[in-house]
């Protein structure tokens, strides 16, 4: 199924854009750019293609970039009504097309921070029943007055007693 203006899938599309401005090909970049802006429903899908790299990539190594990208969607939002909602007239406005080419190029050529390594499942594990252990050895003394106003001591096991008072010490 067609979605796009030469016949691509739109999901191959906004697949193939990532991967371009992830390896920093600012022509395949820029190509399958204007693919998604020239297509009739490209311009939200090209919007969440620059929101999601923007918060995976970018933006955990440079945090002023939110003001950046609030600009430009700003920006762009403001062309999108005065063109009357209408996919042609916003596609063929040389100033949206300047400010989309434009932010597929900062974005080509940003340092791009890989994203954090997630603990495994086993890890997980460990370090709960890790924390477990400690917090039965030394736990807190004073039981937090809303921990005790709603634990049951038939009802809920001591481990969540002593978890949520714990959490709830360290909040304030």
């Amino acid at each position: 199924m067609a979605e796009t203006i030469t016949g691509f899938s739109s999901k191959e599309v906004v697949r193939t854009l990532l991967g371009s401005i992830v390896q920093g090909d600012r022509a395949g970049a820029q190509r399958w750019t204007a693919e998604l802006l020239c297509s009739e429903k490209g311009y939200p899908k090209l919007l969440s293609v620059y929101i999601f790299l923007g918060y995976r990539f970018i933006l955990p190594a440079s945090y002023s970039w939110v003001q950046h990208c609030r600009q430009k969607i700003r920006l762009l939002e403001e062309r999108w009504r005065s063109s009357g909602a209408t996919t042609r007239a916003f596609r063929n406005s040389t100033e949206v097309r300047g400010i989309v080419a434009e932010w597929t190029e900062i974005w080509c050529q940003q340092q791009q921070k890989p994203a954090p390594k997630l603990p495994t499942k086993k890890e997980i594990f460990t370090a709960a029943a890790t924390l477990k252990v400690n917090l039965k050895k030394s736990h807190t003394a004073a039981l937090h007055p809303s921990v005790a106003a709603t634990w049951k001591a038939h009802y809920d096991s001591d481990d969540l007693r002593i978890l949520a008072n714990e959490l709830i010490w360290a909040i304030q």
